[in-house]
């Protein structure tokens, strides 16, 4: 492993592994998590889908979207006149055009345009034409977008949408607060497992001394002296292994955070207190609150779509003005011409299978969104249900597990001052031992699940600081 540096020492006939990093990183928990949220590609992914829905959201609330064009122009035809096949005649015109075209809509479903536009048409006879036109135009939808109504369903469908992914940011951060938590107090456990275990072999080895003297001086019996022996043997293998997978969640702690250097972890408890608001809570899911949101936008869309599978009746206005002059040869004319014109439109499509597909699609998804609504409602429900439970019990059973490995702690104590005196029973003594290792390491699991269930709580109710230690 080329990211860790290590070296053995020596406790008397232990051999201990140590990482050795830069003291200032991987040091405690929330130095831990700052470096792991800074890499977390799964939050940044969604970070990005936030920014996506932003984006739209702004492009449907620019109700009064403005557009500009300039379209110049450059014509020439030729016009050939045959009689039978004999070429009679043939014309020329050329045609130069620039036009300027203004629209801007409004929240109300109408929609102005003022347009622009200047020509110049030449011909073999030396006719030259100049017209200068503009036009003012106002048209409204009396059905399909009926003041606006399928704007402002298309405005709330992508307000809805940017909430979801609102929400969704939030519950994957704290998901990946939770995923960077789990990296540094499991490899925690792990190195506490190595000292819990080391901690018995000493012991193991002290009885092992003493019972190899009260051998020597005849007050135990071989058997016995071989019994510690086995059970020292058996202790140091275990030792071993935890070695083993104190260097591995070490390793995957580290290259999960992007870091080079760890050093000996600090015990995350304090750092994991969630505030006590969390005792009582209730379910506040931010999961949960993205499915409401969309179910809100494919409610929208499909209200939407529904507008526009209509019959369309429009309502246009218009003014225009044209003004111009012709030369052809020397003579001189010029005109103006003005129009005024009321339209009613009813465009009325008897199928369109395209419209009907989409309706048809907006309606399933509307339908799905429903189910995952309730389907995730009632799967957070029943965890929210069993996870307060399951911290009561938990904490109960760290409680009991504390004062039980400080009892055994003072029975091997006691017992190994007996075994000097050579008044106590080996395989008594083996049993302690055995007992007293295997309580400290079920209380150290406890202990991760019951700091775990604390924030998977927490997140089920919405407490982002809590999650990630104010880190963020």
């Amino acid at each position: 492993m080329s990211l860790l540096s290590d070296r053995i020492v020596r406790v008397g006939s232990l051999s201990l592994l140590v990482f050795l990093s830069h003291p200032s990183q991987g040091k405690d928990l929330k130095s831990y998590l700052g470096s792991y949220m800074a890499v977390s590609e799964s939050h940044q992914i969604q970070v990005s889908k936030k920014h996506q829905a932003e984006q739209q959201k702004i492009i449907t609330d620019d109700v009064f979207q403005s557009r500009l064009s300039v379209s110049p122009t450059w014509q020439n035809s030729t016009l050939t006149s045959y009689a039978g096949s004999v070429e009679t005649s043939e014309e020329s015109d050329t045609s130069q055009s620039l036009g300027l075209t203004l629209s801007q809509k409004s929240p109300w479903g109408l929609v102005g345009q003022l347009s622009v536009e200047k020509s110049l048409d030449e011909d073999d006879f030396s006719s030259t034409r100049t017209d200068l036109g503009w036009s003012a135009a106002l048209t409204t939808s009396l059905r399909r977008d009926f003041l606006g109504s399928s704007t402002r369903s298309n405005q709330l469908k992508a307000g809805a949408h940017w909430e979801s992914a609102k929400w969704l940011e939030s519950d994957q951060l704290m998901s990946s607060c939770i995923e960077g938590i789990n990296f540094y107090t499991t490899a925690y456990i792990e190195q506490e497992k190595l000292k819990a275990t080391q901690k018995v072999l000493k012991l193991a080895e002290q009885s092992l001394g003493i019972a190899k003297n009260a051998y020597k001086r005849k007050l135990i019996r071989k058997i016995d002296s071989l019994a510690l022996q086995s059970e020292a043997l058996r202790i140091r293998s275990r030792f071993h292994t935890a070695q083993q997978r104190a260097f591995e969640s070490l390793t995957r702690m580290t290259l999960a955070a992007g870091i080079v250097a760890v050093a000996e972890l600090k015990d995350p408890e304090r750092a994991l207190k969630v505030s006590q608001s969390t005792e009582k809570g209730v379910l506040n899911s931010p999961e949960l609150r993205a499915r409401e949101y969309d179910v809100e936008s494919a409610q929208w869309d499909l209200a939407y779509n529904k507008n526009q599978s209509k019959s369309e009746v429009s309502l246009g206005l218009e003014y225009s003005s044209v003004s111009g002059e012709v030369l052809s040869g020397s003579t001189f004319n010029d005109y103006k011409d003005r129009t005024l014109m009321l339209e009613l439109t009813w465009d009325w499509e008897w199928w369109n299978s395209e419209l009907a597909a989409t309706r048809s699609i907006s309606l399933e998804a509307h339908k799905q969104a429903q189910l995952r609504l309730r389907a995730t409602r009632k799967k957070l429900e029943e965890e929210f249900q069993d996870l307060m439970h399951q911290r009561t019990v938990k904490a109960e059973v760290v409680q009991l597990l504390t004062e039980q490995v400080q009892l055994l702690e003072e029975q091997v104590r006691e017992g190994l001052r007996l075994l000097r005196a050579g008044k106590f029973n080996i395989n008594d003594y083996i049993n302690y031992q055995d007992r007293l290792l295997t309580e400290r390491l079920n209380l150290l699991v406890e202990k991760n699940e019951l700091w775990h269930t604390h924030l998977r709580l927490a997140q089920l109710q919405g407490h982002k600081q809590e999650v990630c230690l104010g880190v963020l």
